[in-house]
């Protein structure tokens, strides 16, 4: 007698039967680094990393008589400025038993070696985010204490009417550039402050009662500041909402750019591809590469949400280690092997004049003129 045959996908085994069942898994979240890799790294020695910034004078009317002796001296006329960021431990921790290592089971999730490469990804993942945080930077004071924390980027974006007594000059030229899109007013915004020992205040939202479209008059005037402060940006970063927003204005009527053609000749129908966003922005003083970051987090304090976007020189920033990422393992306990991966890292601003960015954005909103 013939009897059908068992259907071994039924069967609620957790997946220890093997037949046609790849082992792999299937990793979703990726690691791309859009702000990580697209700046420059450097290192540091002290849990707090320190650095110059300078600046050439401004041009003036320069002309002497013949024979003239300058009781002037030139070379100190503006003085270089020491700044600094606190240095920020972040880790991973894993456990892993010993029959988990030595069990052969489907896509081995388990294992030591899978173990340590996720939560490295993750550990970097953490670190791209801690960078484009609003948050002041932190000195870590011990056992006992609070751990130090760097200062993330949207904090470095200077207070351009001075309220904190800062050292970034907007009359002179050489603060940052922003514009707040808020309704309400983002009070106390960061930037580097002499007056409180070198803490860098974060970016207070509790006025903003609304947040507003992006504009692309708001985009020009970030870089065209930028560019007067004699930077060259070249990267526009946003949560994603954002750039697809940005993009999508490209294609409307109120869009002050030239015509979207298709400019490729004698291809054949085939092998024309529909374009339906711009990556690139040209505006009258930089090249914009318009880049999204999944891991950007949102800006202000929920109430409402608010979106942040950056405008940047990445030659002028840098993520800098006082060790890079490493593995340690840890003291066996029972059946459990124990392993943490550390970095000790800040980020370094060189120079806040090439740093600009536009605050109380509504991703959701379209971008208007």
């Amino acid at each position: 007698m013939v009897t059908d045959a068992f259907d071994l996908s039924a069967l609620a085994i957790g997946g220890t039967i093997r037949e046609d069942i790849m082992a792999q898994i299937f990793d979703i979240s990726n690691i791309p680094l859009p702000f990580t890799s697209r700046v420059g790294t450097g290192s540091h020695s002290n849990p707090t990393a320190e650095w110059t910034v300078d600046r050439l004078q401004a041009p003036v009317a320069n002309a002497v008589i013949d024979g003239t002796v300058s009781a002037t001296d030139d070379s100190f006329h503006v003085p270089e400025t020491r700044i600094r960021n606190n240095s920020q431990i972040s880790t991973k921790t894993l456990f892993v038993s010993t029959r988990a290592q030595e069990v052969d089971t489907v896509g081995s999730t388990r294992t030591l070696a899978r173990q340590v490469m996720m939560r490295g990804n993750e550990l970097r993942r953490d670190v791209e985010q801690a960078c484009l945080l609003n948050n002041a930077n932190v000195a870590d004071t011990g056992a006992g204490g609070v751990a130090g924390e760097a200062a993330g980027l949207e904090a470095w974006l200077d207070d351009e009417d001075e309220t904190n007594t800062t050292i970034l000059d907007a009359t002179a030229g050489n603060a940052t550039s922003y514009r707040d899109l808020s309704t309400g007013g983002i009070t106390s915004i960061g930037g580097w402050t002499n007056n409180t020992a070198g803490i860098i205040p974060a970016v207070v939202y509790t006025a903003v009662t609304a947040v507003n479209a992006l504009t692309e008059t708001a985009v020009k005037d970030v870089v065209e500041q930028l560019y007067e402060n004699g930077a060259d940006p070249t990267v526009l970063m946003a949560r994603p909402g954002v750039i697809r927003r940005l993009s999508e204005f490209m294609f409307s009527s109120s869009a002050r750019i030239a015509t979207l053609t298709n400019q490729d000749g004698a291809a054949s129908r085939a092998q024309r591809v529909a374009q339906g966003s711009v990556s690139v922005m040209v505006t009258d003083f930089s090249v914009l590469e318009l880049v999204p970051n999944r891991l950007q987090p949102v800006s202000g304090d929920g109430s409402p949400a608010s979106d942040t976007v950056f405008i940047f020189d990445p030659n002028m920033l840098q993520i800098s280690f006082l060790h890079g990422y490493r593995t340690y393992p840890l003291a066996k306990l029972g059946l459990q092997d124990r392993m943490e991966i550390a970095v000790d890292w800040t980020l370094k601003v060189l120079n806040w004049t090439a740093l600009g960015g536009i605050l109380g954005v509504d991703k959701a909103a379209a971008v208007t003129a």
